[in-house]
Parts: structure tokens; C-alpha cells; sequence
């Protein structure tokens, strides 16, 4: 009797397993259900300074239109929780606080080449020249949907895609194919129930009631994806911050039982001079001097100028003498326009 074959669905998610990824889903390019929702998200401005959402709108409604002759999506995550900060760093205002996700190696430079390796494993195991598309983060892809869509989780009030066995802490990578392949019919339905933790512990209240997310307040889409001023009103609640924010993240319940990653995925344990800079010293490095310390994180995508602004406002949430000295070292002529600009504004508060 002939051997009979796994379903190629099956063998596709033991090796992705093998590749370091926790768990898989597969779904289809399916036009977006929530598309009335997304467009009224974008015409009342709430995505701010996130111009390239609204230039790919109809791309991520729509998944065909960016990838004619797509049929299946694979969906993968891969746990990044690294662990807490340890409280007496967390709370000096002295040092910067970075969000979890960039304590380590850029994602993309981790996920990219194991997805590359599955598609090519894909090609192998079918015998046909398969194609396939690989992406991370950077295509026009509403990911989290089609993480829910693929069975991996259900999206939280943060907006967030939770996972009930990781919570939040992971990310999303996609392979996208004209191979044939079985959607995954089962999804988990959303489960925050009447927790509102999200939307009242937000630091600067950029969660809608209705789950969406004011991305001109959002202290991540800021510091990360803003290329202007930090506004006056939204200063105060950076603390010292200067890379992201956690807070959605860290007081979900769902988040509660969530276990650090695993070692080989290549993600860096917390380092306190990397992850927990001292503002005084971060805000003297050179541009040669940042890109040798996180040229390889995801901080390299802010760049050293956005920073550098962010660091302004830390400084003056710090409000002490070194902090004032360290603020007219980057107000002077010297500096880019939106660093001596951000620490000008910063020293007239």
C-alpha cells in the first residue's frame, strides 16, 4: 500500500514550527469586511501622520489588487516578549524607555529570511514553480485581520491581534502564493468582554471607544512614524518614552501569562545602557555613533533626528539642570531643523 501523504497544510505548519515561528493560520486575499470602517478611520484624519496608509487604502482593502493571482495567505507569529523592565530603571526620568519590540534585532531582518526559506520549502515539497510573495510589516497588507482571519487570534480594543495562549507580544509575517491551499474556517471570537483596561490606561487617550485608534495621539505612531514637532498638549504624557509605548500592551489580562521568547529566535536580552539610555549620553551621540548602536533595530527606521527629538521632549519631562544644559546643546544652529527646533520649543515651556 502506498504511503499516504500529509495534507500539504500540515506539512507546511511543522516547518514553519521548525523555522522558530509559534503558530500559523491560512486564509484567503479576500477584500477587507471592516472597508467602510477603515475609509471613515481615514477621512476623519485619525491616522495622522500616517500618509501612506491613505495613499495604499484600496491595496489594503483589497489584497488582490496589490498581488494579482494570489489565492492563499500563510499567516505566521513569532513571540518577541523579552521580559519587564525592572521598575527602578522604567521610572527614571534620566533614562529613556524604548518599547519591547525594539529591544532586540530588527523583526524584519529575523522573520524575512525564514519566510523567504518556507516559500522555498513550499516549491520543494509541491514540485511546481510556485509563486510566492513574502512580506513583513512593510507591504500593503492589513495583517492583524488577516491574522484573525487565518485563526490566530481575535483583535482586542487596543487594536492589537491577541493570541489566547501569547497574548500580543509577537510578530506578523505573511507569505503569499498562488498555491491552493485549505482556509482555516475556525477563528476565535473576540474576548475583552467588559475590560476597558486598554482605553483607560492609554497615557494620552488614543483609544476610541469604538476601537479605534487616534493615531495624533498614539505616543507610538509619534515617536516612531511622525516627522514633525511632538504637540504641546501630548509632551507631558511621554514621561520617557522615546521609542514607542507599552501601556496597552502591558495591562492587558491577556498579556498576563506571557513567557519571554525563545532564545534561538535571535531576539537580545534586555541590555540597560541599549534599552534604557541615559538621555544625557544618547543626546551627544553622532549620527556614526547611533547607527553602531541600533543601526540593526527598528530604531534605525526613526532615524537618529527623530530620536534625537524625542530625547528633547524626555528632557524636558525631566526637568533638572543637566536636563536644561543637555536641551541648549541640542537648540543650537548646529543641529537638524526638527532637533533644534523640538528642544527650542521644549526650553520655552
Amino acid at each position: 500500500m502506498a504511503d499516504i501523504m500529509p495534507p500539504v497544510e500540515e506539512t507546511i505548519t511543522e516547518y514553519a514550527h521548525e523555522l522558530g515561528f509559534d503558530f500559523i493560520g491560512f486564509t484567503t486575499p479576500a477584500p477587507s469586511p471592516h472597508a467602510q470602517q477603515f475609509q471613515e478611520w481615514i477621512k476623519a484624519g485619525l491616522h495622522g501622520d500616517l500618509h501612506w496608509i491613505e495613499r495604499n487604502a484600496a491595496k489594503r482593502l483589497n489584497p488582490i489588487t496589490a498581488f494579482p493571482g494570489m489565492t492563499s495567505i500563510i499567516v505566521l507569529g513569532m513571540n518577541y516578549y523579552p521580559g519587564d523592565i525592572p521598575e527602578e530603571l522604567a521610572q527614571d526620568p534620566s533614562r529613556g524607555r524604548i518599547a519591547r519590540y525594539a529591544w532586540g534585532p530588527d523583526y524584519h531582518d529575523v522573520l524575512r529570511p525564514r519566510l523567504h526559506k518556507l516559500a522555498g520549502f513550499m516549491k520543494k515539497i509541491t514540485h511546481s514553480n510556485i509563486i510566492t510573495r513574502v512580506a513583513v510589516d512593510t507591504a500593503p497588507l492589513m495583517e492583524r485581520e488577516l491574522g484573525q482571519r487565518a485563526g490566530l487570534g481575535f483583535i482586542g480594543r487596543n487594536g492589537m491581534l491577541i493570541n489566547p495562549r501569547f497574548g500580543s507580544w509577537f510578530f506578523l509575517g505573511e507569505i503569499l502564493t498562488d498555491l491552493e491551499l485549505n482556509p482555516d474556517s475556525q477563528t476565535i471570537a473576540p474576548a475583552c468582554d467588559e475590560c476597558r483596561l486598554c482605553i483607560n490606561s492609554c497615557p494620552a487617550a488614543a483609544l476610541r471607544n469604538n476601537g479605534l485608534l487616534d493615531c495624533r495621539r498614539c505616543l507610538s505612531c509619534l515617536t516612531i512614524e511622525s516627522r514633525s514637532l511632538i504637540p504641546e498638549a501630548v509632551r507631558p504624557l511621554l514621561g520617557n518614552r522615546i521609542f514607542g509605548c507599552d501601556v496597552c500592551q502591558e495591562v492587558c489580562p491577556w498579556n498576563g501569562a506571557a513567557r519571554p521568547a525563545d532564545p534561538e529566535h535571535a531576539f537580545l536580552a534586555f541590555d540597560p545602557s541599549r534599552d534604557t539610555p541615559r538621555l544625557t549620553e544618547l543626546a551627544l551621540l553622532t549620527p556614526a555613533q547611533f547607527r553602531e548602536i541600533y543601526g540593526k533595530t527598528p530604531l534605525q527606521h526613526a532615524g537618529w533626528e527623530r530620536v534625537l527629538r524625542n530625547v528633547a521632549v524626555a528632557l524636558g519631562n525631566w526637568d533638572s539642570r543637566e536636563a536644561r544644559k543637555t536641551l541648549e546643546y541640542l537648540a543650537r544652529e548646529q543641529m537638524p531643523p526638527l532637533v533644534r527646533e523640538q528642544a527650542r520649543a521644549v526650553l520655552k515651556q
